[in-house]
């Protein structure tokens, strides 16, 4: 049971990087006037899946 969850755990927190990612690369058709939201949101969504993936690795120890 810990397997899976451990794999979804680790898909969610790509994907926050990943939206980040396609944040900043404007494939999401956002008003030009948040443009400047839209830089940040991709900032942040890089930085929390990453902060989050660096916790998940932290706590789990080594890989068995």
């Amino acid at each position: 049971m810990q397997k899976p969850l451990y794999v979804i755990n680790i898909l969610l927190r790509a994907g926050f990087i990943i939206i980040g990612i396609l944040l900043l690369s404007g494939y999401f058709k956002i008003d030009d006037r948040y443009s400047q939201v839209r830089l940040m949101m991709g900032i942040v969504f890089i930085l929390y899946g990453i902060f989050r993936l660096v916790t998940m690795f932290a706590r789990s120890g080594p890989a068995e």
